[in-house]
């Protein structure tokens, strides 16, 4: 029997273990969610409160293991960060599906126009605003269309597609059909970018050519007010165990 043969059925083993250890934990937490839900309404107060502190611990206790186990993803790849590049790498066609976010834009396409190079493609799929964002687009980067799909003559990396509401999926599909990057990249249109954001993409598709699929990490941002530094807290909690439990 070769090394190849015994190392694939070596894997094949490992990974029916991890299934199976992963349908046995998933089956106890499932059984013990029923029992916590059946026990909030058949115990009386102040029993039932345990039941939230219950939560309280479980949801403390995953964010503790996720943190710890990517503890070694984070570090390898501080260990190696991008190398921006200038001139190499893929192509790249952002995506950004948008329904009347005519405030938003500007400071999105704003940032995407400092990081885009020549033969990317920024392609806003207007899904049937109703609040003059073509409009706002048209006049703004001077746009010429062909049918429904619009080029900017000041910013020739920019292209608008019109189209009728159907939600953000189908936005994205339209806008995939239009486009000829090597690499995609779905943007929503009230996220801003971090400087070299597209840079790091590229160096990233350069240092691991088989690269299928990558992501970043979200840092939301409230709307001021007086309860915007707590809900913020909570929400950047919540973006941080998500990113770290796929790594």
């Amino acid at each position: 029997m070769s090394a190849e043969v015994i190392a694939e059925h070596a894997a094949r083993v490992d990974g029916a273990r991890s299934s199976a250890r992963f349908w046995w934990l998933f089956s106890l937490v499932a059984m013990l969610l029923a029992v916590v839900i059946v026990a909030a309404f058949l115990l009386p107060q102040p029993w039932s409160w345990l039941i939230g502190l219950l939560y309280i611990g479980y949801e403390t206790w995953l964010t503790a293991l996720v943190f710890v186990r990517s503890r070694r993803a984070v570090v390898e790849e501080l260990a190696h960060p991008p190398i921006m590049t200038d001139g190499s790498g893929p192509t790249l066609a952002v995506l950004i599906a948008a329904r009347d976010e005519r405030l938003a834009l500007p400071a999105t396409l704003s940032v995407l126009a400092a990081q885009a190079r020549d033969g990317d493609e920024i392609l806003v799929i207007d899904d049937g605003s109703r609040d003059g964002s073509v409009a706002w687009l048209e006049a703004e980067f001077a746009l010429t269309w062909d049918g429904e799909l619009g080029r900017s003559s000041t910013w020739p990396v920019l292209r608008v597609l019109r189209k009728e509401n159907g939600g953000k999926a189908r936005a994205l599909n339209a806008g995939l059909a239009v486009t000829s990057a090597e690499v995609v990249v779905t943007l929503d249109a009230d996220t801003i970018l971090d400087p070299g954001a597209l840079a790091a993409l590229r160096a990233a598709y350069v240092r691991e050519p088989a690269l299928t699929v990558a992501c970043g990490v979200l840092t939301p941002v409230c709307v001021h007010g007086w309860s915007a530094a707590w809900f913020g807290l909570f929400q950047r909690m919540e973006y941080w165990r998500s990113f770290l439990w796929r790594m």
